[in-house]
C-alpha cells in the first residue's frame, strides 16, 4: 500500500526530514517543487502554530486535490518569549545566514548569564484529504540553549539546541535518534496513528 501526500513547502531540509519519518510507513511525500507548483506565498499571520499551518494548507488546497500536510514550527525561548516563537523563521532572515542568527542567540545569553536557558521546539501539523476535513497534530521537544554551536548534522536552530531527553545537541544526533525525540517526529507519530485508523496506511 502506498499513500501519497503533498507537503506544503519548498524547503528541501524540511521535506527531507518529513520524508525520512513518513516513508517507512508506506507514504510517498511530495514537495511543491516535485509537482512544479508555484511558490506558495501566504501571510502567516495566525496567532498560533496551528493557524499558520492551516493558512498554508487552505492556500494550497485551491491549487490541488492531493492530500495535503502543512506544518508550522518554532523555537520558544523561556527568557525571551517574544523573540522567536511564531517569528522563528523570520528572525533568521534578519541575518546574513542561519549560522549568524544562531550565534546571535548564544550571545544574548552570554550577555545575560543569569537567565535560564530553557527552550522548547514546537510543531503543529494540519492535514487534509480532499474532503475539506482538517485534522491537527502537535509535538514538542524540550531542551535548552547550548553555550556553543555544534555544526554536525541538522539544520536551522539544531546546532544550538540541547535536548533534555538526550542531554545532547540535536545537531550531534543521527537521523534516527533525532526523529525519535523531535517535535516533528512526535507530531508525525500522531498523524500516522490517524492514517492507520482511517485505513490509509498499514
Amino acid at each position: 500500500m502506498n499513500f501519497e501526500i503533498l507537503l506544503a513547502t519548498s524547503n528541501a531540509h524540511k521535506l527531507e526530514e518529513f520524508r525520512r519519518i513518513l516513508a517507512p510507513h508506506g507514504i510517498t511525500l511530495y514537495g511543491m517543487n516535485d509537482l512544479n507548483m508555484p511558490l506558495l506565498e501566504v501571510n502567516e499571520d495566525g496567532d498560533t502554530y496551528f493557524k499558520n499551518a492551516q493558512i498554508k494548507l487552505l492556500a494550497l488546497r485551491k491549487l490541488t486535490s492531493f492530500p495535503i500536510l502543512a506544518d508550522d514550527s518554532g523555537l520558544e525561548l523561556e527568557a525571551f518569549p517574544n523573540l522567536l516563537g511564531l517569528h522563528t523563521s523570520r528572525y533568521a532572515k534578519g541575518y546574513k545566514d542561519q549560522k549568524e542568527a544562531n550565534e546571535s542567540i548564544i550571545k544574548l545569553y552570554d550577555n545575560n548569564p543569569s537567565l535560564k536557558r530553557d527552550a522548547t521546539f514546537k510543531c503543529a501539523l494540519c492535514f487534509s484529504l480532499n474532503d475539506g476535513d482538517l485534522r491537527y497534530f502537535d509535538g514538542k521537544m524540550p531542551g535548552f540553549i547550548g553555550k556553543k554551536a555544534t555544526y554536525a548534522h541538522g539544520f536551522g536552530y539544531d546546532p544550538i539546541f540541547i535536548s533534555k531527553e538526550k542531554n545532547l545537541c540535536v545537531a550531534s544526533l543521527n537521523d534516527e535518534e533525532k526523529d525519535a525525540i523531535s517535535h516533528r517526529g512526535k507530531a508525525c507519530k500522531k498523524l500516522l496513528t490517524y492514517l492507520k485508523i482511517k485505513g490509509l496506511i498499514k
